[in-house]
């Protein structure tokens, strides 16, 4: 049977989810898949390439009811103009609901916060939640003439 991209990610995952982030390495990973290591190269770039696809793994679904229920009090605070982004047009609400979203996919994987800080650090724009929710509660917060920081004390 022929290794494939997914079989790698699936058994990624899954050491991930089992032992954690210090156990993930290539070496381990072939040995589970019961192939050389150079195999793996045929299909993942190297170790980090595959940390940023099980990022986007861990954040997958995320965001996607991130705007539900947003109600005009929740947006009233924002500036009047649309930025483009549901998340950041709809004000704290919505920024709130992707950051409990985004915390509880975190939670969900052993290690997932150091994967996706990696993932985040290495290649940001491929994780489409982080970005909005960032720019959301920068722009909620400044839209009511505090700063963010300010308002995490």
């Amino acid at each position: 049977m022929a290794l494939t991209r997914g079989q790698i990610e699936d058994a990624a995952m899954e050491i991930l989810r089992n032992y954690g982030l210090a156990d993930l390495s290539m070496r381990r990973l072939a040995r589970d898949l019961g192939v050389q290591p150079g195999a793996l190269y045929w299909h993942v770039k190297n170790k980090q390439e595959l940390l940023v696809v099980l990022a986007g793994r861990i954040l997958a679904g995320v965001g996607e009811g991130a705007v539900e229920g947003a109600t005009a009090g929740e947006s009233a605070g924002a500036e009047a103009e649309s930025h483009g982004d549901p998340v950041e047009d709809a004000g704290w609400g919505a920024v709130r609901r992707l950051a409990g979203e985004i915390r509880a996919a975190l939670l969900e994987v052993r290690d997932g916060a150091d994967v996706v800080s990696l993932a985040q650090a290495m290649a940001p724009d491929t994780l489409p939640a982080v970005g909005p929710c960032a720019r959301g509660w920068n722009r909620a917060g400044s839209a009511r003439g505090t700063p963010v920081g300010a308002r995490a004390r």
